[in-house]
């Protein structure tokens, strides 16, 4: 019984082009389907293939490439998988052959076929179309039992460069067919197939989720009867290899390097002590040592140091700290992170004394304070007004006409009051002010306070407490994504791609993967919220806009948090998104918490 499996194909060129010292010939082609054709019986042989149109399931045929322009020297190819989907227990073997639809005997005769392996190997041999219209020995390896899949085959088509215009003007159409032929129609069977592993590295050990069943009691070339091969990349690595000191588990027991201690005379030979943060670990004396780790970046605004549990450099921001911008223009010059990015950044100031605040009006009194023009309106007490109400002593302690600042001082003959170290109003945004002197005596309005909540980042009275520590900033819906990639089953722990470094509330969210589907390890999540000084956040932890897994709430100023969260592996993919909500408690602070997320069985 035998049922075929058809890729059809039509080949046809156009008129050739004859230049002066060589013929140019053009082909073009398409590809279309046909059904299947059965022969008695029930064997049931399907088709697949990730280069051809509509193909990436299972099928009883596919449509091909269309192909357009095709010259001597041409070449192409695609590739496909088979699989023995009969319905009762038999095995097939599969012989491909060229089934002609249409012809010219000068194409046929000159265009090629080959069928191999993906890597090169197992090839039918590369015949032309005409050879293999006559085809009906050569067999495609290995043969497949019931519900056994096998590939991918590479079908190769090509035309020799040394062809002319012998085909120009000339077309062909034809049918690429796998037949599948069960074995045992002519006493080819066996009753009992014998199953062999891949070994690919050649150390005689084989590959367990690599294997083929064939009848022959001698595995073919690069196949052993040994499935416990635990790397069949690399022949150094087997079930009872010696340990070579080479960080592998050379032995297949799940440990690496475990008899290599540094015992004496190993001095200089590489070694691991066990810490991330240091490197090119060598045996020194019986020990192994490594260098530290340089994580000096030199930016003199961060603390430099190696997280001991991944391994990798953090660099702190130290942000308020004085530092030198370089620039003479400006003042103040403090460390900031601006954009992620830990700068020295000063700024430019508005004044420097007070002739740099004249604003031309007669009405008010320009001072710089604090390098910031004050332009204080004298009111009607000043001569710069048609009635003036503080001449000389006249007014003293007294309200003037038409305005609402009381002399508390006296007027000091020049027709505006010596407030003596007294203000007018001192009112600020989210905050408490009040009234302070001056070293010369005058009055200023200074922050006091800020209400619960706010903080005073800026140090510009104007706008008080203009940073919001109780934001109640998005929602889970709305939250920040941290990773899309993090794994959370792997043996080490991995960082998230981005950690968030700010003030106030926020949501944020990682998706945790199940990066190693047969690993059957739980996906674990760790969370750290670096705290600074003087502020107290908490640290909330849910599955997704929902239950809360875990929380961490330790009420003292610029204590960290952390949560974590551990995820049975139920055998499917467990993969989901995990939300972490920054909720601010007491205290107050300019400086940015850190929110660092880690995924993997080795992050607690």
């Amino acid at each position: 019984m035998s049922k075929k499996i058809l890729i059809s194909l039509s080949i046809t060129s156009v008129v050739a082009v004859i230049v002066i010292g060589g013929t140019i010939a053009y082909f073009s082609d398409m590809v279309k389907s046909q059904g299947n054709t059965f022969a008695a019986g029930n064997a049931d042989l399907k088709i697949k293939s990730t280069d051809l149109e509509d193909c990436d399931t299972w099928k009883d045929s596919c449509t091909g490439k269309q192909w357009e322009g095709l010259y001597p020297g041409w070449s192409d190819s695609y590739k496909i998988w088979l699989k023995n989907q009969s319905a009762s227990p038999i095995t097939l073997k599969v012989v491909p052959y060229i089934e002609e639809t249409g012809s010219s005997q000068d194409l046929w005769n000159n265009t090629y076929m080959e069928i191999t392996w993906a890597d090169g190997s197992h090839s039918t041999g590369r015949y032309s179309l005409q050879e293999w219209k006559t085809n009906s020995t050569i067999e495609l390896e290995p043969r497949l039992n019931q519900n056994q899949s096998a590939g991918p085959w590479v079908v190769k088509f090509d035309i020799p460069e040394e062809v002319g215009n012998e085909i120009a003007n000339s077309s062909i159409s034809f049918n690429l067919v796998f037949n599948g032929v069960q074995v045992g129609e002519e006493g080819e069977g066996c009753a009992h197939p014998y199953t062999y592993y891949r070994d690919a590295d050649g150390d005689n050990y084989g590959d367990p989720s690599n294997s083929i069943e064939t009848c022959d009691e001698t595995p073919p070339s690069g196949y052993v009867t040994d499935n416990t091969d635990c790397c069949d990349d690399d022949s150094t690595i087997y079930p009872g290899a010696p340990e070579l000191c080479d960080n592998k588990d050379n032995d297949c027991d799940g440990e690496y390097d475990e008899r290599c201690e540094c015992v004496a005379g190993l001095d200089g030979f590489p070694c691991d002590d066990g810490n991330l943060c240091t490197i090119n670990d060598k045996c020194l004396n019986g020990e192994c040592v490594g260098t530290p780790k340089s994580c000096d970046d030199g930016n003199f605004c961060t603390t430099d140091s190696c997280d001991a549990i991944t391994g990798e450099c953090i660099h702190q921001c130290n942000e308020g700290t004085a530092c030198n911008d370089g620039n003479p223009e400006t003042i103040e010059d403090k460390c900031q992170l601006v954009g992620g990015s830990c700068q020295c950044l000063g700024y430019t100031p508005e004044c420097t004394n007070d002739s740099d605040c004249n604003d031309g009006n007669a009405c008010t009194e320009d001072k710089c304070q604090d390098y910031h023009c004050e332009h204080i309106n004298y009111g009607s007490d000043h001569l710069c007004n048609n009635t003036p109400k503080c001449s000389f002593h006249e007014g003293d302690h007294q309200y003037g006409t038409g305005g609402d600042y009381l002399c508390q001082g006296f007027c000091d003959g020049q027709g505006h009051c010596d407030y003596a170290g007294n203000c007018q109003k001192c009112e600020a945004e989210n905050a408490s002010a009040v009234c302070d002197t001056r070293g010369d005596g005058s009055g200023y309005c200074r922050i006091s306070s800020c209400n619960l909540g706010y903080a005073d980042c800026n140090h510009t009275f104007s706008d008080g407490c203009e940073t919001c520590l109780d934001n109640n900033y998005g929602s889970c819906g709305e939250a920040v994504s941290l990773d899309e990639n993090l794994c959370g089953d792997l043996s080490g722990c991995s960082n998230a791609e981005n950690y968030k470094a700010a003030k106030g509330e926020g949501w944020y969210k990682v998706y945790l993967k199940e990066c190693n589907d047969a690993s059957n390890k739980p996906l674990k999540i760790k969370a750290r919220l670096i705290v600074p000084p003087d502020v107290d956040y908490d640290l909330y932890l849910y599955s997704p806009c929902g239950h809360m897994l875990d929380h961490s709430t330790n009420h003292s100023l610029g204590a960290d948090e952390t949560v974590t969260y551990t995820k049975t592996d139920t055998n499917n993919n467990d993969s989901q998104w995990f939300y972490l909500e920054v909720r601010y408690y007491s205290g107050s602070s300019c400086n940015n918490w850190q929110l660092q997320v880690y995924g993997g069985s080795n992050c607690f």
